[in-house]
């Protein structure tokens, strides 16, 4: 990366601090992740504009943090996003964009983007920003926004990246359309789905793309096991269901994402993909990259919390269990990822779809 600088604009204020430039490789296709040299953007006002549009000063909701059980929970919107955001799970969730990576063979999206006219581009929910730190430097020639709950993203971004903290599920105050609109993992933090889609429709140019990709939760073990090595007692499975039902008590549907197509569909979408694909639990497949998926997966439950992340927060808070209770339980599914003989993956959802060159009212 280079020309690189800090950009997280938060409620209320906008910060922006220089910061020391690096070289990387050169940019490959498809979205592989390389990181080019020029900036083009070193002397546009223009994304600092948009931001700080969006954005007026800095609120001490933003960054005073809720604890619970020993974690770090978002204070902005307290209370609609399931998991963590300590520095625990910031090196979870980094581990994770490798696993999204390699089940992607390496490409960052796999809707067939014009590489050549693409110059707005926001990341929604980006989390730790590294979806958005990587694209961006992928793609010299476009602004990239990222927004999150949380300011817990990287201080080292490509100058032609800015961060915000925003709640995706409000009304969007972007003043610029854009030309793809990206999101990850976003199964435990919104509760309204089409109108997700709708904003996103109303917010890309004509011929835009939209891509979503996530995780299905399983409530059975048919769904996470093709050769019966699984049963419906497994941990795992019923740390999903368990999963399943403390965010329909928020509002939640964990498993909405099987239904993205149908509802990019009615939001007025066309060109609709889907891929499925799937995430090991344990190295118990023979193949790469699953089987390193498998590892990192096992790395990202176990050595990194999160179990704990994914788990804790439910049962206490949302099913009643005491605290006891619940670690003894989500060490039994740390024992069960020590399993390679039970062949258990969380299957992966993957949708993209393209805005029509000339619309009328979204569902048309």
């Amino acid at each position: 990366m280079e020309n690189c600088s800090a950009k997280i604009a938060m409620p209320q204020e906008h910060h922006q601090i220089s910061t020391a430039s690096s070289s990387d490789p050169p940019q490959g296709e498809h979205g592989e992740i390389n990181h080019p040299h020029d900036d083009p953007f070193e002397d546009d006002s223009a994304i600092g504009s948009d931001i700080e549009s969006l954005t007026q000063t800095l609120n001490s909701e933003v960054l005073d943090f809720e604890y619970s059980n020993g974690r770090r929970y978002n204070a902005f919107k307290n209370g609609t996003y399931l998991l963590p955001n300590d520095e625990v799970e910031v090196e979870r969730l980094d581990i994770q964009h490798k696993m999204w990576t390699l089940i992607l063979s390496g490409k960052l999206y796999l809707a067939p983007l014009n590489e050549d006219e693409i110059h707005d581009v926001v990341d929604i929910a980006t989390g730790t920003g590294n979806w958005a730190i990587d694209f961006a430097d992928a793609h010299p020639q476009a602004r990239v926004i990222g927004t999150d709950l949380s300011p817990i993203q990287s201080s080292f971004v490509p100058q032609n990246l800015e961060f915000i903290v925003e709640d995706s599920e409000m009304d969007w105050m972007f003043t610029r359309p854009f030309d793809f609109i990206h999101s990850r993992a976003v199964a435990a933090g919104w509760k309204d789905w089409p109108n997700y889609f709708r904003q996103a429709f109303n917010h890309l140019k004509p011929g835009g793309w939209i891509e979503i990709q996530d995780l299905y939760f399983m409530s059975d073990a048919s769904e996470t096991c093709d050769d019966g090595t699984v049963k419906n007692d497994h941990p795992l499975v019923r740390l999903s269901r368990y999963m399943i039902e403390g965010g329909l008590k928020m509002g939640f549907d964990m498993r909405k994402v099987q239904y993205a197509a149908s509802m990019l569909k009615d939001a007025g979408f066309v060109d609709i993909h889907q891929v499925n694909l799937k995430f090991p639990w344990t190295e118990w497949p023979e193949q790469e990259p699953l089987k390193t998926v498998g590892r990192l997966m096992t790395k990202n439950m176990v050595e990194t919390g999160g179990l704990s992340a994914v788990g804790l927060g439910i049962l206490t808070k949302k099913l009643g269990w005491s605290r006891e209770k619940a670690e003894l339980f989500l060490m039994e599914g740390r024992n069960a990822l020590k399993d390679t003989t039970q062949h258990c993956y969380s299957p992966v959802i993957v949708v993209y779809a393209r805005k029509p060159s000339e619309t009328g009212s979204p569902g048309a």
